[in-house]
């Protein structure tokens, strides 16, 4: 993802504003489920939700169920919701007490109008033990309310991801499954990751393609523009505008080409389905951070508002990520992520738009990266720095490491990580070890 926000950890403090206490007791329809271990293979949370949503007004009601698994021994559950809305009604299946704070900082970022709900739980939760939350709440979504990242809520355009915090939000353990019900005026349409399937006039379902790093998210419109394209092999490629723009098939351009680029030496990515989607709404859509963007459920892109040659540096990276979207957010072991994908969207640049072009990207990168006093293998949390180390100081290593090893051997070292499907810096060590021998691996390591 790239993007101009910070996305907060959950290490917030309070600013100020009220606190509003619920407690809750087991709820004997829950007891069974509370106590009982995780019967799959991952310890994914599961949100079961049925919303209705006015574009026009902001006006949003939700109601539902929010499994959530504990990946670790876990006393305290704290969960970010956006501070426009208000919960009507919320049980619990274990004993537990919440308190809602509002107005809160979020690492060193001041979060006005988000509010944290905070669950104690009297007994702790083991790897595995489930915690059922049922609730209900409302209120009316306003552009400015969204403090965490992107988004939007207008009758042309509405774009809502997890950082404008519709939903409940559990930073700490990202990975989830969620099926939706979603009501909307009968004219609308809506875009998502994975299947979205239109019920009835105003009725539609969403599920997430298999587990999806924290983001339940759509788009919707009543009068969009989408143009379409195969792209190779039976894929689809889709750019959804607000009015339709020139830059289109620019854009369907630049995917064909960065996706045949990146299958050539890794293989087909694993995707949802079989179009890749791209949200971009146009330069008269001024949603909350308009400069980031993201990829979700492995083939749905939020692409940013920039000039086309950035945007299409954004699209490479993004691309990226079809195949590099491992390695646990706020850790060096995020590198496999972000970094990696910086480095092969800065690389095809140069493909694509010479070796000036990419020297010059080098260029801004190492200087970056020589103002950061820190190191990426020192990565804890949302730092600051954290940014700037993955996708300045990381792609500069990277290509140095290219310009000492070659190309292929580059291809060949990302080729065996994606095959073995790592997501822990260690394990690009190990193959760097095992191909080019510690002392390679002790100057890597320096150079992060």
């Amino acid at each position: 993802m790239k993007a101009i926000a910070q996305r907060a950890n959950t290490d917030c403090s309070d600013l100020t504003g009220k606190r509003i206490k619920f407690v809750g007791l087991a709820l004997a329809a829950f007891v069974a489920l509370g106590n009982s271990a995780n019967a799959q293979s991952d310890n994914a949370n599961d949100y079961d939700l049925a919303a209705a949503l006015d574009p026009a007004s902001g006006a949003l009601s939700v109601t539902g169920t929010i499994d959530i698994v504990a990946d670790k021994r876990t006393e305290e559950i704290e969960m970010l919701l956006n501070g426009q809305l208000r919960i009507e009604r919320i049980s619990f299946s274990r004993e537990a007490e919440m308190q809602t704070e509002n107005g809160i900082t979020c690492g060193t970022y001041p979060l006005p109008h988000t509010q944290r709900m905070r669950i104690a739980l009297a007994q702790p939760m083991e790897p595995g033990d489930h915690l059922q939350i049922a609730l209900a709440y409302s209120g009316n979504l306003t552009t400015e309310s969204f403090e965490m990242g992107r988004g939007i809520v207008s009758p042309l355009w509405t774009e809502l991801s997890a950082d404008s915090l519709w939903y409940p939000v559990w930073y700490d353990e990202p990975d989830i499954r969620y099926t939706l019900s979603l009501d909307l005026p009968p004219q609308f349409d809506v875009v998502g990751p994975g299947t979205y399937d239109r019920v009835s006039d105003g009725k539609w379902r969403l599920s997430s393609p298999g587990i999806v790093n924290t983001r339940i998210t759509f788009a919707a419109s009543d009068s969009w523009t989408i143009a379409e394209r195969e792209i190779g092999d039976g894929l689809t490629g889709a750019v959804y505008t607000a009015r339709g723009t020139a830059k289109t098939d620019s854009i369907l351009t630049g995917l064909e080409q960065v996706f045949e680029a990146y299958r050539g030496f890794l293989g087909a990515p694993s995707l949802s389905t079989g179009a890749i989607k791209i949200i971009y709404p146009g330069p008269e859509i001024e949603p909350t951070y308009p400069q980031q963007a993201y990829v979700a459920g492995n083939d749905f892109i939020v692409l940013d508002e920039s000039h086309l040659q950035v945007q299409l540096d954004t699209l490479n990276h993004e691309v990226a990520h079809l195949w590099w979207s491992r390695g646990a957010s706020g850790t060096p072991d995020e590198f496999l992520s972000e970094s990696i994908a910086e480095y092969l969207a800065k690389r095809h640049g140069g493909d694509l738009w010479g070796a000036e072009w990419l020297e010059r990207q080098r260029d801004r990168m190492r200087a970056r990266s020589e103002k950061i006093d820190t190191s990426l293998l020192e990565i804890d949390g949302f730092t600051s720095d954290r940014q700037a180390l993955l996708y300045n100081r990381g792609p500069t290593m990277l290509f140095a490491l290219q310009d000492r090893i070659g190309r292929g051997a580059i291809d060949a070292i990302l080729h065996e990580l994606h095959s073995r499907q790592a997501d822990t810096l260690d394990d690009f060590f190990g193959i760097l070890s095992a191909r080019h021998g510690d002392a390679m691996v002790d100057w890597a390591r320096e150079h992060l």
